[in-house]
């Protein structure tokens, strides 16, 4: 706050009003700014095999080629068994190709 009030170019602005108006237009955008910085984790995947599932398969895609080009993939080895990725595999595919 001191930083602002302080700053030479506020303190050159004579007119009470304009200064309060521009002082309300820096705190809003700092808020909203923060606000954004505070969303981004949230917004960001917890699933990392999903993630993978979304970079790699095209609906061209087979889970043979899909495996071999990502087994030591640390998002890979996220999911312990074979049939849970190819589960997981097989209902990304069908969105990818219902999706197009």
């Amino acid at each position: 706050l001191d930083k602002v009030i302080n700053d030479w170019r506020l303190t050159a602005i004579t007119d009470d009003a304009e200064r309060g108006d521009l002082f309300d237009t820096v705190c809003a955008e700092i808020i909203e700014r923060r606000n954004q910085e505070r969303k981004e984790p949230l917004v960001k995947s917890t699933d990392p095999f999903g993630d993978l599932l979304r970079e790699n398969v095209v609906k061209k895609t087979s889970f043979a080629k899909f495996c071999q080009r990502n087994l030591k993939d640390p998002r890979y080895l996220s999911i312990k068994t074979s049939r849970e990725r190819e589960k997981r595999f097989v209902k990304h595919l069908e969105s990818v190709v219902g999706a197009k």
